[in-house]
C-alpha cells in the first residue's frame, strides 16, 4: 500500500513539474528575468482548533542572489469558523534598504481534504500598502493549492496564485506565480518548507520573469 501510494505520488509530482516547465518554456525569451533566494522563520500557536496567531520574519534576495530585495517582519490573527472557513488578518512591515512599507492583509481561507492524504485549499487575499507614509495601492490575490499528505512527515505541495491590482482596476492580473514544494517535519513542533516558485509580470511594459528557492523554517505549537 505504502509502495502504491509514492508511486500515485511521484506520478503528480511528475504532472506538476512538467506543468511548471511548460511555464517557463513559453516565458523563455523573456528578456528581463531574474533569480532569487528567499528565507525564513515562522512561529505558529493554535487555541482549541479555532484561533491562531503567528509571528514570521523573512528575507528576500534578487539579482541573481547579490543584492537585498526586501526584508520583512509580520504578525497575524485567524479565526477558523467551520472545517472549511477561516478568516485572518495579517499586519506587515518591511525595509528595501531604502523605503519602509506597511501592509495590511485580510485573508479568506476555505479548504477541502477529499481524503486523508488529499486536500485542496483557496485563499482570497486582499492587501492594502504604504510606502514611508504613502499609499502604494491595493492588491487582491487568488491562491490555489494542492497537498498530499505522504504521512506526517511528508507533505508535498503544489500552488498557483495570481495577483490583481487597482493599476488595472482589478480587471486582469499583474503578477502570476507558481510553485511546488514540500514541507518537511524534522523533529516534534518542527518543520521546513522547501520549495521552487516561478513567477512572471503580466500586462505592464517590461514584465519581469523571477526563478526563486525558498526555505522557511517553522514551529507550529499547538
Amino acid at each position: 500500500m505504502c509502495l502504491l501510494r509514492t508511486n500515485v505520488l511521484m506520478r503528480k509530482l511528475r504532472h506538476i513539474g512538467l506543468f511548471v516547465l511548460v511555464l517557463i518554456s513559453v516565458q523563455v525569451f523573456a528578456q528581463n528575468q531574474d533569480f532569487g533566494t528567499w528565507v525564513a522563520f515562522k512561529v505558529s500557536k493554535r487555541w482549541d482548533k479555532k484561533f491562531t496567531a503567528f509571528g514570521e520574519v523573512q528575507t528576500r534576495f534578487d539579482q541573481n542572489v547579490t543584492s537585498l530585495q526586501n526584508s520583512f517582519i509580520q504578525g497575524g490573527v485567524s479565526l477558523r469558523f467551520t472545517k472549511w472557513y477561516e478568516l485572518g488578518g495579517v499586519y506587515r512591515y518591511s525595509n528595501n534598504g531604502e523605503f519602509d512599507a506597511n501592509r495590511f492583509d485580510i485573508d479568506n481561507k476555505f479548504k477541502y481534504k477529499i481524503n486523508k492524504h488529499n486536500s485542496l485549499s483557496m485563499r482570497l487575499k486582499y492587501t492594502k500598502s504604504f510606502v514611508t507614509h504613502k499609499l502604494k495601492g491595493d492588491r487582491f490575490r487568488i491562491r490555489f493549492k494542492y497537498a498530499y499528505k505522504v504521512n506526517k512527515k511528508v507533505i508535498p505541495y503544489a500552488k498557483i496564485q495570481y495577483f490583481y491590482t487597482k493599476t488595472h482596476d482589478f480587471s486582469n492580473w499583474q503578477l502570476q506565480r507558481y510553485s511546488i514544494g514540500s514541507e518537511l517535519r524534522v523533529a516534534k513542533k518542527n518543520f521546513i518548507d522547501v520549495f521552487f516558485t516561478y513567477q512572471f509580470e503580466f500586462n505592464m511594459a517590461n514584465p519581469l520573469t523571477e526563478y526563486i528557492f525558498g526555505v522557511k523554517y517553522k514551529l507550529k505549537y499547538k
